[in-house]
């Protein structure tokens, strides 16, 4: 590692970071865990969705009015977001 990335690195953890400047710090040293986070992240939301999806369905069938269901599901699945996980780690801060 060169010294300038060291203080890049440094100053970086002595100061709060802008959010792309952490994500290409961490891309650049680990692209394998950004890679398999990205695919684990991806396939939680695919299997949401189908959850989502059941729930609704689920909730019509037994006689809910389906606006209301599809209100309820879509409530279920937007809680696995990105931005909410950034921002409760405090690397993204929500609009």
């Amino acid at each position: 590692m060169t010294m300038t990335k060291t203080r890049k690195m440094t100053r970086m953890t002595n100061e709060r970071a802008d959010p792309p400047a952490v994500v290409a710090t961490l891309i650049w040293s680990a692209p394998g865990l950004v890679l398999r986070g990205g695919v684990a992240y991806l396939r939680m939301k695919s299997r949401a969705r189908v959850s989502a999806d059941r729930l609704r369905a689920s909730l019509v069938s037994s006689g809910m009015p389906p606006e209301r269901a599809r209100q309820l599901s879509e409530g279920y699945c937007a809680d696995l977001s990105i931005t909410k996980l950034l921002g409760e780690l405090g690397i993204h801060d929500e609009p």
